[in-house]
């Protein structure tokens, strides 16, 4: 009798312990279960703290105009500015989250995130540590098949121009500059850090003179497809709203198609304003432009004493951006102009441009003087101009010349022969 009524006792306390163990068994099958890969993540690193935090804010409600889908995860960091904007409790940390769909969106009268953004405290924007960070977090917890990073704020191309005590400075360039954190910003070195075996398809630069061919080439190993411009743009450049309800309602279209229609949009967007030239750009072409310009470089540089006079005449017609920046392949054609004779050097750069730039928006562009200058055809090279005075020209070839772009070809010598 007694073990019978021991036994009893025994199946009560299992049963009594089972129930009481079912929460944490579900939350232990919850946290087991991967999370559901998708066709497609958009990891969204909106710098603005500087004096870009409204355009940062603003990019989260077009974002959840849309929201994440079935098929598309939509994740976001941003960072504040303690000035500035103060829409949605004016909070100045960094913070990151999941973007959902607001069905009460009006842009007209919101003033409030609905998306629920987890602070991280405050990081600096500028540090390749912190980007990396947040794709490892986007790519552990919103899995895809494809991944589509968009860094956005300030842009200087693979150069810089700063100043200290009015002096100018040679400098790397980059973006992303987070102006509480002294400034620090993105270089290519950081950006390759954090892309690096993170299966990159698309990197969208929503900042000024980042289509850059020495930028791109030193981050192509890491990344399929570039989208940035050549020019000063405007920091909204593109309605990712409607760039994202085209790809959920075409989700296996291709990433050419893909990018195509991104480029297509961003031209309406802008087609009131003095628009950039944007381009479209396969990474894996780019080989083929650095080893024709290396060729058509070691001509110049070669032959700089019996050239100068052309290249500086090609230079003339040249598009410019920034006083630093050329449209390589206009370059290229105002040689082929002046030198018959570099017909085939020349004709191989521009040949290659076009197998790597798969579309770009205008070719195009108001310059500073406020006249339409033609001839952008989608990605940039370096070429500083002697207004900054000859020493800093020197200084910041020291500098560019340690680039893989000039480690793997002959233009920083060829610069360096035609400014000496």
């Amino acid at each position: 009798m007694l073990n019978k009524k021991f036994s009893v006792i025994i199946i009560i306390f299992i049963g009594i312990i089972s129930i009481i163990s079912i929460p944490f068994t579900i939350d232990f099958l919850l946290n087991s279960v991967p999370p559901t890969e998708k066709k497609y993540t958009f990891m969204f690193y909106l710098n603005g703290d500087n004096n870009l935090e409204r355009d940062a804010v603003q990019y989260i409600y077009d974002l959840e105009s849309v929201g994440s889908t079935l098929e598309i995860n939509i994740v976001v960091q941003i960072d504040r500015h303690p000035e500035g904007d103060n829409r949605d409790g004016d909070w100045e940390d960094t913070r990151r989250g999941y973007m959902q769909s607001d069905e009460q969106f009006d842009s007209m009268i919101r003033h409030n995130i609905n998306s629920k953004l987890s602070s991280i405290g405050e990081k600096n924007m500028g540090s390749g540590l912190v980007l990396y960070d947040f794709i490892t977090w986007s790519q552990k917890y919103y899995p895809a098949e494809n991944y589509v990073l968009v860094l956005m704020n300030h842009g200087s191309g693979v150069m810089g121009v700063s100043e200290q005590n009015g002096t100018l400075l040679p400098d790397e360039g980059g973006l992303c500059f987070d102006e509480t954190s002294n400034n620090d910003y993105l270089t290519y070195g950081e950006i390759n850090y954090a892309i690096k075996d993170k299966e990159i398809k698309l990197l969208l630069f929503e900042a000024c003179l980042m289509a850059s061919s020495e930028f791109y080439y030193a981050l192509s190993n890491n990344v399929e497809y570039f989208i940035g411009g050549e020019s000063v743009i405007d920091c909204y450049s593109f309605p990712h709203d409607d760039i994202l309800n085209y790809l959920d309602n075409n989700i296996n279209s291709s990433i050419i198609d893909f990018g195509e229609y991104i480029l297509y949009q961003q031209q309406i967007h802008d087609s009131d304003t003095n628009a950039a030239t944007f381009s479209f750009v396969n990474a894996s072409k780019l080989n083929n432009i650095i080893s024709t310009t290396s060729n058509l470089a070691l001509k110049l540089y070669q032959n700089i004493s019996s050239y100068k006079s052309a290249i500086n005449s090609a230079l003339l017609n040249t598009l410019k951006y920034q006083n630093i920046y050329l449209d390589l392949y206009n370059f290229t054609y105002n040689i082929q102009q002046e030198i018959p004779s570099l017909e085939d050097q020349t004709n191989a750069v521009m040949h290659a441009i076009n197998q790597s730039v798969i579309d770009f928006t205008i070719d195009t562009y108001t310059d500073e003087t406020g006249h339409s200058v033609f001839g952008s055809h989608g990605i940039s090279i370096y070429f500083p101009n002697i207004i900054y005075g000859s020493q800093h020209v020197v200084d910041n070839l020291q500098i560019y010349s340690e680039l893989p772009w000039c480690l793997d070809s002959y233009w920083d010598e060829f610069l360096t022969a035609y400014f000496s």
